[in-house]
């Protein structure tokens, strides 16, 4: 069964979040699926939650899930960030036949964004095994590390995966979009129009 995997460490976003991207998956992904929180709280959470295991910050847990059996995840995972909104079906993405499968960066295409990204469990263990306390100091971020450890993975559509800040998207909900990264700010909750009828669980 498909794994769907989000991560919520810290304070930064409510439990909301993680609900919302949950009922927005389930509303656009066809085949079975189990959705799994990785957390440090689980408070007001309503989906199944395992407890983040290493002692990292932000983004960082990401590496995790590039263990052999990342929190006894076997199959497949589709990750999402949570600052995501679900916009089109889903299935597309689930049904990549990829070992890796992810999107390229907004800003720097040469490097990956790990906003959204398919997995085969244990594939490229090379991420967590080759990682350490020198990677957080000398990468701006895990998707820079991701980039760098596991170089040709296969990149998905740029329309499938787009940006609403790079993309203007405040008017129109994008036309072929599935998934919507708010990098930076706005956040969801910060929007009205399309994005407020969209993110809501």
């Amino acid at each position: 069964m498909l794994n769907v995997v989000c991560i919520k460490a810290g304070s930064k976003y409510g439990p909301e979040y993680v609900n919302n991207l949950q009922s927005g998956v389930a509303r656009n992904l066809s085949q079975p699926f189990r959705f799994v929180c990785l957390t440090d709280d689980p408070t007001g959470i309503k989906c199944e939650t395992l407890e983040l295991d290493e002692p990292l910050s932000g983004w960082w847990h990401k590496v995790t899930l590039f263990k052999e059996r990342p929190y006894g995840l076997t199959g497949r995972i589709l990750f999402l960030d949570l600052d995501v909104v679900i916009t089109g079906s889903l299935d597309e993405m689930a049904d990549t036949p990829s070992d890796f499968a992810i999107i390229r960066d907004y800003a720097k295409p040469k490097t990956y964004n790990s906003s959204a990204f398919l997995l085969r469990v244990g594939a490229h263990p090379q991420v967590w095994s080759e990682f350490d306390g020198n990677a957080v100091r000398r990468y701006p971020g895990d998707q820079d590390w991701i980039t760098a450890k596991a170089p040709g993975a296969d990149l998905w559509p740029d329309k499938w995966i787009p940006s609403y800040k790079f993309g203007r998207l405040q008017e129109a909900r994008p036309a072929g979009a599935k998934v919507v990264v708010f990098h930076g700010t706005p956040k969801p909750h910060d929007c009205g129009g399309w994005v407020k009828g969209a993110w809501a669980a």
